[in-house]
């Protein structure tokens, strides 16, 4: 009696067929996920921006002093710096810098308008109530290359608080 076996597996007919669904599902993936990368990034720096603005305020309440936060080198691409305003001259002076905190996503752009008027320069004083030294509203635009409403805002209010504006206007 001959037995005759009978070998298992896969056609190649049968591999082709898994493959052209495996690629044709991860070229409507890919893009997605890139996206979704790019919001992330968004949301991170935000998050970011915003405790570094807490942190500030919360050191003028824990100091009972004026503290403010300012962009690095004059342009907020190069990080925030949170520093003790001793001499209450509202401006930063040399050894008066309690923390420099660094904004990761330098591919991000990140807009400061205080009163309406667009600056890459911000500093901003909180008393010993831990209310900003100004009357205006301080809002911080982030967006990526995108246009369209993927960016964020952080408005603070002229009693100190943030808000979190989801999905706003970016242009490129």
């Amino acid at each position: 009696m001959d037995k005759t076996s009978r070998q298992s597996g896969f056609t190649l007919v049968e591999l082709m067929v898994v493959i052209a669904v495996l690629g044709t599902i991860l070229a409507f993936a890919i893009p997605s996920f890139r996206s979704m990368i790019q919001d992330y990034r968004i949301v991170t720096t935000a998050d970011q921006v915003n405790s570094v603005l807490q942190f500030a305020r919360a050191e003028a309440v824990r100091l009972g002093g004026r503290v403010g936060v300012k962009a690095v080198r004059d342009d907020i691409a190069n990080g925030l710096s949170v520093f003790e305003d001793r001499n209450d001259n509202d401006t930063y002076d040399d050894g008066e810098e309690v923390r420099v905190f660094n904004i990761e996503n330098a591919s991000l752009t990140l807009v400061s308008h205080i009163g309406g008027t667009d600056t890459a320069n911000l500093e901003v004083i909180f008393n010993a109530r831990g209310e900003p030294d100004t009357t205006d509203i301080l809002t911080l635009g982030l967006c990526d290359e995108r246009t369209g409403n993927h960016g964020r805002q952080l408005v603070m209010l002229v009693s100190g608080s943030v808000r979190l504006v989801k999905n706003a206007t970016c242009s490129s």
